[in-house]
Order: C-alpha cells, then structure tokens, then sequence
C-alpha cells in the first residue's frame, strides 16, 4: 500500500484535476477497531495479521483507478476516483461484509471504522479528507461501522 507521503502525494495531485474538472471523487478514513487490545491480547502477530487482512480486503473492494494507503499505524485511507455517495455506500458496505466473513479460530473479529466525505464545491480535498476523518472517529464512538462527513 502507499504510505502517508505517497498519499498526501496523490490527494494534491488528485485536487489539481477534481478543481479543474470538477469530476466526482470520494474520501474514506478507515481504522481498524480495538488493534491495540488484538496486540495485548494475542500478540504483535495476530495484530500484524489483521493488518494485512484488512489491507487485502481494502485493496479486494477497491477499483484499480482508486488509491489506497496506510496513512498509521492501523489507519487507511482512499480516494475513490469518479465515484459519489452511492459509490461509497456500496463500498462500505462490501467491506463491513468482507471484514464480518474474516472468521480465524482463536483470532478476534475484524472491524473497522469508517468515515467518508464528498467535498463541495469551492472545498479543498484535504478538508474534506478532514470531515472523512471526523466521521470516521463518530463511527468509532457510536455503534455504527461507518459514517458520512
């Protein structure tokens, strides 16, 4: 996956074309529920495990032409490219169904939450990136897996 940089890298480049064409993107935050405690629990392996399983299971759902980074420790983020509010909830909702279908004895489930944004007219995609991510940190605090900056 691309790292911080390489994603800070491609939301600029992202933002030059989304102001000049005004073409549909989507922005999600998504972090891994409860790593720290999977660590504790059962070991820095088991941990490292959920983190490539979620990272399959990200790449799996998302399209080719979307990007795709680990932007912490058990922190994600993406850009979907030409896509809009229906586009993200069709997504979120494979990866909920992915991540739910993820059983290994002796291993804890796998969740995330998530948060997405479609930035408005006259918005930068860094500061709608930042809403993603606020609604990423509701979703986490609230019952519900995922939730719309």
């Amino acid at each position: 996956l691309a790292n911080r940089i390489q994603w800070e890298e491609e939301l600029a480049s992202e933002e030059a074309r989304w102001q000049r064409y005004g073409h549909p993107v989507v922005l999600l935050s998504m972090d891994l529920d409860d790593l720290k405690a999977a660590n504790d629990l059962y070991g820095h392996a088991v941990g490292d495990r959920l983190l490539r399983d979620a990272a399959e299971i990200l790449r799996s759902a998302l399209r080719t032409s979307d990007v795709l980074a680990r932007v912490g420790g058990d922190e994600f983020a993406a850009m979907l490219i030409e896509a809009d509010a229906d586009g993200a909830t069709s997504l979120t909702t494979r990866i909920e169904k992915a991540c739910a279908a993820r059983v290994v004895p002796g291993e804890p489930r796998l969740a995330m939450s998530i948060g997405w944004a479609v930035p408005h007219v006259g918005e930068t995609l860094a500061s709608a990136f930042d809403r993603a991510d606020q609604a990423m940190y509701r979703a986490k605090r609230s019952t519900a897996a995922v939730a719309k900056g």
